[in-house]
């Protein structure tokens, strides 16, 4: 089952049992299930989910994950701070750049790293 089919699966859960399956997940013990799953699960929870548009923006996503995880600062990411987006929420918001208008903007917390959005352009006016 891929990815994709899992998360088809889990939008498709009635509101309660989707309520029990993401508390079920906070009572576990950290090192039982990978803390970017839970993540996920809370983004999830609160409507995050940005829909790629199509399966070679996916592919592209994957490809910068890679390349992120062992080097957020790697020259292909082009990342760089957003100015305006820091100065609202006062803390320092990131963005790396997957296609030519596809960005991900993200801020950095000691080691932990925490996407907010994904999109275009228009992510930075929000």
């Amino acid at each position: 089952m891929t990815a994709d089919q899992i998360l088809d699966e889990i939008k498709a859960l009635p509101a309660p049992e989707l309520a029990r399956l993401i508390q079920r997940f906070r009572q576990l013990q950290a090192d039982e299930i990978p803390e970017d799953f839970v993540e996920a699960l809370a983004d999830f929870e609160q409507g995050r989910f940005v829909p790629m548009v199509d399966a070679s923006q996916k592919a592209s996503v994957r490809q910068a994950w890679k390349v992120f995880k062992a080097d957020p600062y790697h020259p292909s990411l082009g990342t760089h701070e957003i100015h305006a987006l820091s100065a609202r929420a006062k803390h320092t918001i990131y963005s790396v750049i997957i296609e030519a208008d596809l960005r991900v903007i993200f801020r950095i917390d000691g080691a932990r790293v925490t996407t907010l959005d994904v999109g275009t352009h228009k992510i930075y006016r929000r």
